[in-house]
């Protein structure tokens, strides 16, 4: 813990954590390095196969609610996610949130999970 305090990592409630996707925190966790070694720039070329990222170091995420209703969305939105789409059947709100905020959308009681959107892959990759 030390350790991490030291290269200043945040830490979170392993709840929280443990609510967003693999592809996600390894998307955070090299965005926060760039910053750290001082090249912010061209951040949208960490994006993956499984993930999207911009400029401005926001993750495209899925957040899976434990169930819909608008007043839950605006404390998404206030969290820093910026919406992009709400399917309410499926209980998901798309959007983008800053690397830094992740965790802090993840730590709502109401989010289920924080995972990337599906994105199609062209055949013969």
């Amino acid at each position: 813990m030390v350790a991490a305090l030291a290269l200043g990592v945040t830490l979170v409630s392993a709840s929280a954590s443990e609510k967003v996707a693999a592809p996600v925190r390894d998307a955070v966790f090299a965005i926060q390095s760039r910053r750290r070694a001082g090249g912010a720039g061209a951040l949208a070329s960490l994006s993956t196969d499984q993930v999207r990222v911009n400029d401005a170091g926001e993750v495209q995420v899925y957040v899976i609610l434990r169930q819909f209703r608008p007043d839950l969305v605006a404390a998404l939105e206030a969290t820093g996610l910026r919406v992009e789409l709400t399917l309410p059947q499926f209980q998901l709100v798309q959007g983008w949130v800053a690397a830094d905020a992740v965790n802090a959308v993840a730590g709502l009681d109401f989010v289920r999970e924080v995972k990337p959107p599906g994105y199609s892959v062209p055949r013969g990759r």
